[in-house]
């Protein structure tokens, strides 16, 4: 792919740097090359950074993985769609179903909203939004779609991470939210849905919390049909790598400002 790298010049002119988690730093649970080298140039630099991802992981159990391979963030550096969901939630005064990863529960009862399992419905004799949460380890699965249809097709909305196609695993990809969304769709066609991540505006308030303030801001990350459509929604840069969802094809002919084959390359090109 053709590289347009990033220099030190330009990261030093972004208030902050919002940077995507999979696919860019982690990939299958393992720290990327060059992401601990990249964050400490920033650092150096004085430049903020803050995840931005549309998972829904424990930040503590982020928070401890980073600090493992020596990266060192606390759990308010990270906004993700637990974060997004909640926010959407929390002015409802209707139930709403939501899915998402082990994390989600977390961020919505810290958003004083009432969680309950999927089988508590109909939950009676509570004030206040009601969230029936769906969530697992392994969140796109046969049993979870199970739980969404029935609360779906009962009336309730969704509220969803995402509706991404890919998702990038440690041997290569997998389906991401849209195929999940698409089967969802296909046994209740009056669904209703609403997406709460990257690039959606749910996702868009949830970081505006976060960062308060205007940019200009960075953002990283692997897919073209997120990150980027996220970035120029917001009026911000973008710098796309290819370790994750987008093919290197795809980033060389896309339309974001850098590009760069990883975090290493941007690292050595910062050090250079």
């Amino acid at each position: 792919m053709v590289d347009r790298p990033i220099g030190r010049a330009d990261i030093a002119g972004y208030r902050g740097i919002l940077c995507d988690l999979d696919g860019v730093v982690l990939r299958g649970g393992r720290l990327l090359d060059g992401a601990v080298r990249f964050a400490e140039i920033v650092a150096d630099l004085g430049v903020p950074l803050v995840f931005v991802t549309n998972g829904s992981w424990p930040k503590e159990q982020v928070v401890g993985e980073l600090a493992a391979a020596g990266w060192s963030i606390e759990p308010h550096d990270i906004v993700n769609s637990g974060d997004s969901i909640a926010l959407e939630a929390k002015g409802s005064n209707q139930p709403l179903v939501a899915a998402g990863g082990p994390g989600l529960p977390v961020a919505l009862a810290a958003a004083g909203i009432v969680v309950a399992a999927p089988e508590e419905f109909p939950l009676t004799g509570v004030s206040g939004p009601i969230v029936y949460a769906v969530t697992g380890e392994q969140l796109f699965s046969y049993e979870s779609l199970t739980w969404i249809y029935r609360l779906v097709d009962a009336g309730l909305e969704l509220l969803f991470p995402s509706d991404e196609r890919y998702f990038p695993l440690a041997d290569g990809l997998g389906p991401g939210g849209g195929p999940f969304l698409a089967a969802l769709r296909e046994m209740v066609p009056g669904a209703r849905v609403r997406i709460c991540g990257k690039p959606h505006p749910p996702m868009v308030a949830a970081v505006g919390n976060r960062l308060g303030g205007e940019g200009p801001f960075l953002m990283i990350g692997d897919n073209p049909d997120v990150d980027l459509v996220f970035a120029h929604a917001n009026g911000w840069d973008c710098l796309l790598v290819a370790t994750g969802a987008g093919t290197p094809e795809r980033i060389a002919a896309s339309t974001a400002r850098f590009t760069a084959a990883g975090l290493a390359a941007v690292a050595d090109t910062l050090e250079a």
